[in-house]
């Protein structure tokens, strides 16, 4: 890590000034850092501070980040400069890199600036080496061309299959490698797999490697540490019998933050010496590549994050801790009527149907605020002042120092369940009212009907033996077989409710002496016609 570093840095922004000059703090110890706003300013800088490396916004009142560079280079060739912008498109960078720029920073990403100027001015005194002793020039050449196709990839490639075929490809063909891949740390087994090769298929380059992806005891990628093999004309067991004459291996870590993410394989056919100048080109590409790469993974892993709370079918809302809105997915459009711009800097009062009770927006407040979820059914009015119910979860999100930076909700449109439960509560209660109508006919049915009829076809049955006229005998008998299909008919209705329902039992004490009397004196009739005898005695 730098420890100390002259930076003049060109901008006329004083809060992007503020910015920079803090992200740059953050990293390096004791940086001395010199603003300069227009082009009268920066020539001077460039005389009596002679920085180390130079930070260059793009668009300047009286001069443009290009002519800027264009006066570094007649200054110093090999002082690093950076371009440190807010917007610029892609043909202007591409100009910027090819004229010579180091790198290009967009100011929304200020956190590749610190890595981006290490390696610009580790770059830069390699250079500065080389020229003074005329040393490893052809290779530089090399490097330079090398850290540049990598340079545009960091700012215009947002595919990671395609940066790794750019990496591989520019690190094989910066000392003539015949062969190279990029192993990629699977997240989830923390077993590295091959991501990209380039010169052999897949098989053979693991076999020429001396390298198994899965084993926990690799040294060099464990520790996060390159390591480089030479042979100098010696077998090397059963791989000579793949390749005869391996000559010179590189292993070079990919790592984020310290913690490595991968790994890069580089070997050649031919004779390699592995010179302290290439060592230190490759570990400087390398530590490019993996900071490329790192990015490149988590821009996908936010994209995909993102496309699925664009795509959510739920409700998505975020706001700042004080509650205003920052972000609503398409989702919430769709169920209130608001769109994002409508939406965006209001509070979620904006909803309030005037129906909740006030206490029940204060719990919720003071949920959220103690750091806990809150969960519940909202009502809630819709732009075109409609109601609707919301099944709500509503969560704090916390900083690294454990503060709250925003609230998320995530919210499900209920009102048509709502709707549903109603009516299933209004049906329940009318089917209980019915079952409670049914079951006081059929107690009158059984009582108020069966033991009068009873009592009537026992004293027909009396009469019949009373009376001898065979006309009235007739009219008798006719009252019996239709006071016996009345009877059976009653038998049938209250069995068939009994099926249909719960059979309850109502329990109670009775005189049970009492209660055959009324049997015997209700069946007599009927039971003496059959040549039955029925009697009761106390």
């Amino acid at each position: 890590m730098i420890e100390e570093i002259t930076i003049l840095i060109l901008e006329d922004v004083s809060t992007d000034f503020e910015l920079i000059s803090r992200e740059i703090k953050r990293h390096i110890p004791s940086p001395l850092l010199y603003v300069s706003s227009n082009k009268d300013e920066f020539l001077k800088a460039l005389v009596e501070v002679n920085p180390d490396i130079i930070l260059s916004d793009y668009y300047l009142p009286t001069i443009n980040g290009m002519d800027a560079l264009k006066l570094s280079q007649q200054h110093d060739p090999f002082r690093p400069f950076i371009i440190v912008t807010g917007s610029i498109n892609e043909e202007t960078a591409v100009e910027c890199i090819k004229g010579g720029a180091s790198d290009y920073i967009l100011k929304d990403w200020l956190n590749r600036l610190v890595p981006s100027i290490e390696m610009a001015y580790r770059k830069s005194q390699l250079e500065r080496d080389a020229e003074q002793k005329n040393l490893y020039k052809a290779k530089m050449v090399d490097l330079l061309r090398c850290e540049r196709d990598l340079g545009i990839a960091l700012g215009l490639i947002n595919d990671l299959p395609d940066a790794l075929e750019l990496i591989i490809q520019s690190l094989c063909n910066l000392d003539n490698f015949d062969y190279g891949g990029i192993y990629l740390l699977d997240p989830q087994t923390k077993i590295l797999q091959l991501a990209v090769h380039h010169g052999v298929d897949k098989e053979l380059l693991e076999k020429i490697s001396v390298f198994k992806p899965d084993a926990a005891q690799n040294e060099f990628y464990r520790r996060g540490k390159p390591s480089f093999i030479f042979y100098d004309d010696v077998q090397i067991g059963h791989y000579t019998s793949v390749v005869k004459d391996v000559k010179g291996i590189a292993r070079l870590p990919l790592n984020k933050e310290n913690e490595p993410i991968g790994l890069i394989v580089l070997g050649s056919r031919q004779k390699k010496v592995f010179e302290d100048e290439l060592k230190d080109i490759l570990i400087t590409l390398a530590s490019l590549a993996g900071n490329l790469i790192s990015r490149l993974q988590t821009e996908t892993t936010l994209r995909k994050m993102f496309k699925a709370v664009e795509q959510s079918p739920a409700v998505i809302l975020i706001t700042d801790k004080d509650g205003h809105i920052e972000y609503t997915n398409p989702k919430f459009t769709e169920v209130t009527g608001y769109t994002k711009a409508e939406a965006r800097g209001k509070t979620p009062r904006i909803l309030k149907s005037g129906y909740m009770n006030p206490n029940d927006y204060k719990v919720l407040w003071d949920t959220i605020l103690s750091g806990k979820e809150w969960k519940g059914e909202i009502l809630n009015k819709k732009k075109d002042n409609s109601l609707f119910w919301e099944m709500a979860n509503i969560s704090p999100v916390f900083d690294q120092d454990g503060n709250i930076t925003n609230f998320i909700a995530i919210k499900e449109d209920i009102t048509r369940d709502k709707a549903i439960q109603e009516e299933l509560v209004q049906a329940k209660t009318k089917a209980e009212e019915s079952d409670c109508i049914k079951s006081s006919l059929l107690t009158n049915l059984s009582h108020e009907f069966r033991t009068p009829l009873t009592a009537i076809l026992g004293f027909t049955n009396f009469l019949r033996m009373e009376v001898h006229d065979n006309h009235h005998l007739e009219l008798l008998n006719n009252i019996l077989v239709s006071g016996d299909n009345l009877l059976n008919t009653l038998d049938s209705i209250l069995t068939l409710a009994q099926l249909e329902g719960e059979v309850k039992l109502n329990l109670q004490s009775a005189d049970l002496g009492l209660l055959l009397k009324e049997l015997c004196t209700t069946f007599e009739g009927k039971i003496s016609t059959k040549g039955l005898k029925f009697e009761f005695q106390e």
